[in-house]
């Protein structure tokens, strides 16, 4: 099934073959071994970036408008069916293109060297 991978070393978005849900952590590529889905957008196309990216060397990384953080590394991009499967995604390559702001690595490594370094917040009700 068709996917899109967001190449932070190359800054492009490129089509990807993904077959499997276990096919998403290779195809995020560097150390990931889990992933999490941090981003759904609103027509249900879904960002899948590495669970432990903070902790994982990586090439670069990508925002979309009004994130508060970068996400570090590669991400892999598919759509959603109203039960939770996977699909093709419903956006254009270009479409998700015009969205990302590519992050560079020296941006990244500072993200992540204030979130190790930067204690929990401990709300009270």
């Amino acid at each position: 099934m068709k996917a899109y991978k967001i190449n932070v070393a190359d800054r492009k978005v490129e089509a990807i073959e993904i077959n499997d849900w276990k096919d998403i952590a290779p195809a995020i590529g560097g150390e990931c071994r889990s992933f999490e889905a941090p981003v759904t957008l609103d027509n249900e196309d879904t960002f899948y970036t590495d669970e432990e990216g903070l902790y994982h060397t990586c090439e670069g990384g990508w925002m979309l408008e009004n994130f508060a953080h970068p996400m570090l590394g590669n991400a892999v991009m598919q759509g959603t069916d109203d039960e939770g499967g996977s699909t093709e995604p419903k956006s254009t390559i270009e479409e998700i293109e015009a969205m990302i702001i590519w992050v560079s690595k020296e941006n990244c490594e500072t993200y992540r060297n204030r979130a190790h370094n930067t204690p929990p917040r401990v709300y009270g009700f």
